[in-house]
C-alpha cells in the first residue's frame, strides 16, 4: 500500500468502491466483517458510505483491512481533513499532553521536596504521605486557592486509561 498522497476520496466513497469491486452488498459486507469480530449493521455501512456517520477507527481499520484500501489514502467525510491529517494532529496533541503532564510532574516533586524541607528539614526525604494527603483534598477547592477549575465530570475514563498509560510509559521508556 502507497502512503504518499491522499485520493481525494472520501473513506465513504472509497469504502462504497471498494465494496462494490469486490462484488459484496452492504449486508454482505456487515455479515463478513461481524465473522471477523467487527459488529457494523448494514445501516451503519450505509450511513458511512452516504458521509452521515464517521468510522470508529477500529472500524475503519477492518473494512480498509478487508477491503484491502490505504487509510492513509482516504479522506475523512469532513472537507479536507485526511486520516493522515488526523493522525498527525492527534500525534501533535499527544505530545504537547505529555510535555504538560512533564511539567505538573515536575512541579509537583519541587512542591513535595519543599513541603518535605520545612516538614522535615530534608528535601530528600522518602515519605511523601502527609503531602500527597494534602493533594488529594485539593480537588474542588480552586476557588479558596485562586484557582481555576476543571470538569472532568464528562470525561470518559475508560477512553483516557491507555492514553494516560501511553503518556506515562513516553515520561519514563523503560516502564513495562
Amino acid at each position: 500500500m502507497n502512503h504518499d498522497e491522499p485520493t481525494g476520496e472520501t473513506f465513504g466513497s472509497t469504502m462504497r468502491r471498494r465494496r462494490l469491486d469486490a462484488g459484496l452488498s452492504q449486508r454482505a459486507l456487515s455479515q463478513r466483517l461481524i465473522e471477523l469480530g467487527v459488529t457494523i449493521d448494514q445501516a451503519a455501512i450505509t450511513r458511512m458510505e452516504s458521509g452521515q456517520r464517521e468510522p470508529r477507527l477500529s472500524e475503519a481499520i477492518a473494512i480498509a483491512e478487508f477491503l484491502q484500501f490505504d487509510l492513509m489514502q482516504v479522506e475523512l467525510d469532513q472537507p479536507n481533513v485526511s486520516f493522515s491529517g488526523a493522525m498527525q494532529v492527534g500525534t501533535q496533541k499527544f505530545f504537547a499532553a505529555r510535555a504538560a503532564i512533564d511539567e505538573y510532574l515536575k512541579a509537583a516533586q519541587q512542591a513535595a521536596q519543599q513541603f518535605k524541607t520545612w516538614e522535615r528539614g530534608d528535601p530528600d526525604a522518602e515519605d511523601d504521605g502527609p503531602f500527597l494527603e494534602h493533594v488529594r483534598t485539593l480537588p474542588g477547592s480552586e476557588p479558596t486557592h485562586n484557582a481555576t477549575a476543571v470538569d472532568w465530570s464528562d470525561l470518559d475514563w475508560s477512553f483516557c486509561e491507555p492514553y494516560v498509560s501511553a503518556v506515562l510509559n513516553g515520561l519514563h521508556p523503560e516502564s513495562p
